[in-house]
C-alpha cells in the first residue's frame, strides 16, 4: 500500500530550495547523492561523519534540526564546519537500520533557513561476540552470571569475553591472576620468634603471656 503521508513528509524535507541569505543563494549538496545526504554507519557504531558541499552564499553559521527526534540509537548529532557527524551505538538487532524508514530525517540548517536533509543507514554488527558478566573484574565469570551478544564490549559493569576455564567461586573479591578459582590466597600463618633471636620458633598449641609492670 502505498504510504501517502510518509513519503509527503519525506518528499518535504527533501526540498532544499534556493534560499536566500544575506541577499545571496544558498544551498548544499552531499557527495553520495544531489537531493540528500546519506550517512552510512559501520554496525560497530561509533562517532561517524558527512561531509557536504556549500555555495558561497552561504554564512558559516550551520545548525541542525531534527523536526521528529533521533531514534535512541543516535546519541547525538552536530555540525562541525562543513561536516554533520553522530554519535551512534552498536547495531546488535540483526538488520538494517535507518531514519527514513523512522520519518526521523536530520535538517541542515543555515541562518535559520533549510538547506538540506539527511538520513542515517546502519547495518547490522558483522562480529558478535559473547560477553559475560564479571563483577570483580578478574576474568572470572560469575556463576550463573548475565551473558550477552553484542559487537563490543557493555558499558554496565565489568564483562569479559575470555573468561578463565572456572566459574568465579568469590565473583565480589578480585583475583590475583589464572590458575585459582576466583579467590584470594588465604594468609599466610602467623609465626613466632619468642626468644628474639631472628628464627623462628615453632608454634605452640597455648601462649601464654607474663605481665610486666603492670603491663
Amino acid at each position: 500500500m502505498y504510504n501517502f503521508k510518509k513519503e509527503f513528509l519525506i518528499v518535504g524535507f527533501l526540498l532544499l530550495g534556493m534560499l536566500t541569505t544575506h541577499g545571496q543563494t544558498c544551498s548544499i549538496s552531499f557527495p553520495n547523492s544531489g537531493d540528500y545526504g546519506r550517512m552510512d554507519a559501520p554496525g560497530e557504531g561509533g562517532s561517524v561523519t558527512l561531509g557536504f558541499q556549500a555555495t558561497p552564499g552561504c554564512s558559516s553559521s550551520y545548525s541542525v534540526f531534527t523536526p521528529n527526534g533521533l531514534p535512541s540509537w543516535i546519541t547525538s548529532v552536530s555540525i562541525i564546519g562543513t561536516s554533520v557527524r553522530c554519535v551512534i551505538s552498536p547495531n546488535n538487532s540483526g538488520a538494517l537500520r535507518n531514519t527514513a524508514d523512522m520519518l526521523t530525517p536530520i535538517v541542515i540548517m543555515n541562518d535559520f533557513n533549510q538547506v538540506g536533509t539527511m538520513f542515517v543507514y546502519q547495518g547490522p554488527c558483522q562480529n558478535m561476540t559473547t560477553w559475560y558478566r564479571d563483577t570483580d573484574d578478574d576474568n572470572y565469570k560469575d556463576p550463573g552470571g548475565e551473558i550477552r551478544e553484542t559487537c563490543v564490549m557493555p558499558t554496565d559493569g565489568n564483562w569479559t569475553s575470555n573468561p578463565e576455564p572456572v566459574d568465579d567461586q568469590c565473583p565480589n573479591e578480585k583475583a590475583p591472576g589464572s590458575g585459582t578459582n576466583g579467590c584470594l590466597p588465604p594468609p599466610p600463618p602467623c609465626t613466632f620468634d619468642l626468644n628474639i633471636d631472628g628464627f623462628t620458633n615453632p608454634t605452640p598449641a597455648v601462649l601464654t603471656f607474663e605481665q610486666v609492670n603492670g603491663q
